[in-house]
């Protein structure tokens, strides 16, 4: 049986953490696999599963990116 209080609900999915931040879902699935920014949890499935403290970071970081700001140098002074 699976107890969702041992972890916070996922709330979003890429699509909509896509939409919310303006970063391509591409763009999110390599900053993923490169930098380690990314969904704290995935489905059973697969499907990445994005909580609010996730969308958040992701939100300051393209933002950042957005001013000039290397995604590289964002993530590796984390």
């Amino acid at each position: 049986m699976h107890d969702d209080r041992l972890q916070p609900r996922p709330l979003y999915g890429i699509g909509t953490v896509a939409r919310l931040t303006g970063v391509k879902p591409d763009t999110l699935r390599v900053w993923e696999r490169r930098y380690s920014l990314g969904a704290s949890y995935k489905s059973p499935t697969g499907r990445r599963q994005y909580t609010q403290a996730d969308l958040e970071h992701l939100q300051l970081v393209s933002a950042l990116v957005a001013n000039g700001a290397r995604i590289g140098e964002i993530a590796s002074s984390e």
